[in-house]
């Protein structure tokens, strides 16, 4: 399943620049639009998900659809669907909240937060926004605004930040207090005219390179009916109703190579042994470790020409219904881990 949506500025990029925003105003709840290629979802900075239907085809849009987060708990919806429950939420929990829009969709999100009670204080256009994007946001009341970008070796990312409460000049003091506080080489660079100065963020060589990932079943996106059991620290996930269940591991090819899944309880040696990954659709042979008669792990290798958004797919031949139970269980997983 492929979308026309995308991100173009690599996903450790985006992560560093919400975490800059978080840095600026602690208890930040963020509204993610850039899903499926969600940049945040392994980044360890928890943002609510949610799509833009005309960015990708019905069919597409449809299948998203029955993603979930948190657990399995929280449907993804459509970015006007969403909007009110997240302004909502933050205004309940007094945090401000931020939108993550992509350039591409930043027009449409002018015309859904027109129709708003009221506007989200911050917008982190991913990347740098165009002069369309940036009028329309503009014309509905984001005046403040700022550009940074991030910097590290021959990687170049822009991005802008749009306030509706804030001046723009307090924006720039802001993100620059946060750059201090994480330690790393700012400078300003001025503009001619109207445009705000940018402010450069020059990142160390190696500066959150990531090379592994383990993902506990409550951090998932799949699109499974079953919500995980247990704890952060130790936590499985049942997969029932059907023989395939299917996680969206977001834009994963930029880092990654490898991905193990880790079955404590496959229900039957066969349902270990026949277990088959797909890779955005492909079936692939994985590698099969057999830890006992129903528990072990199953791993691919990721092809050097995936693109984003990742959607790895899980099936097993049969399901059971336990004694007692009214569903048929197929799979259990308690983790899935990525390596370079």
């Amino acid at each position: 399943m492929s979308t026309s949506s995308a991100t173009a500025s690599p996903p450790r990029f985006a992560a560093l620049a919400l975490n800059m925003m978080r840095a600026v105003l602690p208890g930040l709840q963020v509204l993610d639009t850039l899903f499926p290629t969600a940049p945040f979802l392994l980044a360890d900075t928890p943002a609510e998900l949610t799509f833009f239907a005309s960015n990708m085809p019905d069919e597409a849009a449809e299948f998203y659809a029955r993603f979930r987060q948190s657990g399995g708990t929280q449907p993804i919806l459509p970015f006007a669907a969403a909007l009110p429950g997240a302004l909502e939420a933050a205004t309940a929990a007094d945090q401000p909240l931020l939108v993550a829009l992509h350039t591409t969709n930043a027009v449409d999100a002018a015309a859904s937060l027109r129709q708003a009670e009221s506007l989200p204080p911050l917008l982190l256009l991913a990347p740098e926004g165009d002069n369309e994007a940036l009028q329309a946001l503009r014309d509905i009341g984001y005046t403040g605004r700022c550009f940074f970008r991030l910097i590290q070796d021959e990687t170049d990312e822009g991005f802008c930040l749009l306030s509706a409460e804030t001046e723009t000049a307090v924006l720039l003091r802001s993100l620059e207090t946060a750059g201090k506080t994480a330690a790393v080489d700012m400078r300003f660079a001025s503009h001619d005219g109207d445009e705000p100065d940018t402010l450069m963020v020059f990142l160390p060589p190696g500066c959150q390179t990531w090379t592994q990932a383990s993902l506990n079943p409550f951090s998932l996106v799949h699109d499974g009916t079953k919500t995980p059991e247990g704890d952060r620290q130790y936590a499985w996930l049942w997969f029932s109703g059907e023989p395939h269940a299917r996680i969206l591991l977001g834009p994963t090819a930029q880092r990654f190579r490898r991905v193990r899944v880790i079955v404590p309880n496959a229900l039957t040696t066969q349902n270990l042994r026949a277990m088959r990954l797909l890779i955005n659709g492909t079936a692939v042979q994985p590698h099969v470790e057999v830890w006992s008669e129903r528990s072990g792990c199953v791993s691919a290798e990721l092809p050097d020409t995936l693109e984003a958004p990742l959607v790895l797919g899980l099936w097993v031949p049969e399901g059971h219904v336990p004694e007692g139970g009214n569903a048929k269980l197929f799979v259990c997983i308690d983790r899935i881990e990525l390596s370079s």
